[in-house]
């Protein structure tokens, strides 16, 4: 906006034109006598200076002599970016989330193709410091992009997720959850997935009834033990559980007759944990077979009875589950809402790719999960098992 300067000067009957910069105030006066000749104004002659000469200091005595031109002159526009989060349509963290974790996957999801130039970042509130973050990971039509803070956030901290270009800004305030209370002990526990608190990230959320897929055939959900090893070591099996439910409450689980994995590595650090598992089995209306080097990451929540901001990442290669028909499988996920992509080692499109994030995970107290291997699932789990504890 152009400043409004205001000049207080002596009334001047008839001041018709006002002129800047000169060593008194000069108007054209109108003299009532009829003349129209114009006529100095003097009431502002300089002061006796002793000498009879003129006051030198004139030009510092009368009213407004600007000596300043940048004060004429408009102040530059203003390019900051316009606070505006219409263009998302999903965010995560969300907005005054409490509970995200310490090493949450970051997820936008926008209104329509997002710009190129778009950057995001995540800053601590208390002393307005960045917060590393991977670069960003964006779907084939630019709606949904996702990644991960490079760095451990601040436990129990305020944080601002931002999403920005030249253009616009959003700014999305969020919270960490404070450092729980924590154990694991020598025996193991195991944590049923919650098939309505994942957020599906790849594919996008918009592609895949992603949460009614994980509940098919009903009641058929992912399991993940955890047992303490020696140091910062952890032992982790996945495995599948059919569970029963009563009002949404899990009243019986039962280990279904399906695939076992152990991790090959697995580590945590305080409530966070992370494992690599080499053959992650999901529910079989999501996938049909079984992730390759799956990824799992989780923390305890504050109740030391959950596991949340879970990340389930990884694929699966068709050529390697159906040798004889893995085009036929492609087709086949496609049509479930789960296409396959290039694969990681060779770049060829025959992988089921598949990243959930931020799911939350209930301990079920007395369920063990007992080693499932192939031979084992092909007999019909009936044979007495004698792989029932973690190695």
């Amino acid at each position: 906006m152009r400043p409004v300067w205001w000049l207080l000067v002596p009334s001047l009957a008839g001041c018709g034109v006002f002129s800047r910069g000169e060593s008194c105030i000069e108007c054209d006066l109108v003299d009532d006598s009829g003349d129209d000749t114009p006529v100095r104004d003097t009431s502002t002659t300089s002061a006796d200076t002793g000498d009879g000469g003129e006051d030198d200091s004139a030009d510092t005595q009368t009213g407004d002599t600007d000596t300043d031109p940048a004060a004429d002159t408009d102040p530059p526009a203003d390019t900051s970016p316009v606070l505006d989060c219409s263009a998302l349509d999903f965010a995560w963290p969300e907005a005054g989330s409490q509970t995200a974790g310490v090493r949450p996957t970051l997820v936008l999801g926008f209104t329509s193709a997002a710009p190129a130039d778009l950057a995001l970042s995540v800053v601590r509130d208390f002393d307005a410091a960045d917060q590393p973050v991977a670069p960003l990971t964006w779907d084939a039509g630019r709606r949904w992009a996702w990644t991960e803070a490079s760095v451990r956030l601040s436990a129990g901290t305020a944080h601002t997720m931002v999403a920005q270009t030249p253009a616009w800004r959003c700014e999305l305030p969020f919270r960490t959850a404070p450092a729980p209370p924590y154990q694991l002990g020598a025996s193991p526990r195991t944590f049923l997935l919650e098939p309505a608190s994942v957020v599906a990230v790849e594919p996008p959320r918009t592609t895949l009834g992603l949460r009614s897929k994980l509940a098919t055939p009903p009641g058929l959900v992912l399991a993940i033990q955890l047992q303490a090893g020696t140091g910062s070591e952890l032992q982790v099996r996945t495995g599948l559980v059919e569970v029963t439910r009563s009002g949404g409450t899990v009243i019986s689980a039962t280990q279904a007759c399906a695939l076992t994995a152990d991790a090959t590595s697995a580590t945590w650090n305080g409530p966070d944990f992370e494992a690599i598992v080499p053959s992650l089995t999901l529910p079989g209306a999501l996938v049909g077979a079984p992730l390759a080097e799956g990824r799992l990451r989780g923390s305890f929540d504050g109740s030391n009875a959950k596991l949340v901001q879970l990340l389930v990442d990884g694929e699966s290669d068709a050529r390697v589950h159906y040798p004889q028909a893995h085009a036929n499988a492609c087709l086949a996920s496609a049509a479930n809402g789960l296409p396959c992509v290039p694969c990681a080692a060779d770049n060829e499109p025959t992988c089921l790719r598949l990243r959930l994030a931020d799911a939350v995970a209930t301990e079920r107290t007395g369920l063990t999960l007992e080693a499932h291997d192939l031979a084992w699932v092909e007999a019909g789990c009936t044979a007495p098992d004698t792989d029932a504890a973690l190695p």
